[in-house]
């Protein structure tokens, strides 16, 4: 007789969402200027403009506070 040991069940933490999240935008290549996928090329380079600005106005934000702590 075999016993069978239950896996225990994957759970999704945030964190571990935005890891798969960022695994995929850095291991997928960008779109090609292709009839077909046009569109999908123009909303990744839109949404990668946005995303470098988030991150440049929150990384600001963070430099301002730090400076703001030591003065």
């Amino acid at each position: 007789m075999s016993t069978v040991t239950p896996t225990a069940a994957r759970t999704t933490t945030p964190l571990r969402a935005v890891r798969d999240a960022l695994d995929h935008l850095r291991d997928e290549p960008a779109p090609l200027w292709a009839p077909g996928s046009r569109a999908r090329l123009t909303g990744w380079v839109a949404g990668s403009m946005v995303a470098w600005t988030v991150a440049g106005v929150a990384g600001t934000a963070a430099l301002g506070a730090l400076v703001r702590l030591a003065g």
